[in-house]
């Protein structure tokens, strides 16, 4: 069980909606303004990434991977172990994930991302939906972080 003090951010979303690519923008954001951090990649062959940020008081968990509940129940092992205040992460709608989710946390903000029903976005609109979605997780870590500046 995740502690109480602790923020969780989910981006909740069907496959291939892009949600590795908005927590991956995220991270590259969160990689600008922080001095301290620790970034792995994970899980084989795949684009996701385990990230841990330092701002002065509080400490920042990001996992991209989602769909699959076995990594959900090791990054929560890992946001325990690294103390975090806010760990943002993903979850597949309709998995086994978001059910590890419910157990684990009590409260979390639930951010949904979904493709547009024209789905025949090209690639620059698609990456404009992504930055839109990453700046929005972006600010409200930032917010934590400094208290709502």
């Amino acid at each position: 069980m995740i502690n109480e003090e602790q923020t969780e951010v989910l981006l909740k979303g069907t496959s291939d909606v892009g949600k590795t690519q908005v927590l991956n923008i995220v991270i590259d954001l969160l990689q600008k303004i922080s001095s301290i951090y620790e970034i792995q990649k994970k899980y084989d062959d795949s684009e996701d990434r385990l990230a841990t940020f330092y701002f002065s008081d509080k400490t920042v968990c990001v996992c991209t991977a989602g769909d699959d509940s076995e990594i959900v129940k090791k990054y929560f092992k890992y946001f325990d172990k690294q103390n975090c205040d806010i760990a943002v992460c993903t979850a597949h709608v309709s998995d086994e994930s978001k059910k590890e989710f419910d157990k684990n946390v009590k409260d979390m903000e639930i951010v949904e991302f979904r493709k547009r029903k024209d789905k025949n976005l090209d690639y620059s609109e698609q990456l404009i939906v992504a930055r839109k979605m990453a700046a929005k997780i972006f600010n409200k870590v930032l917010n934590f972080c400094y208290d709502e500046i």
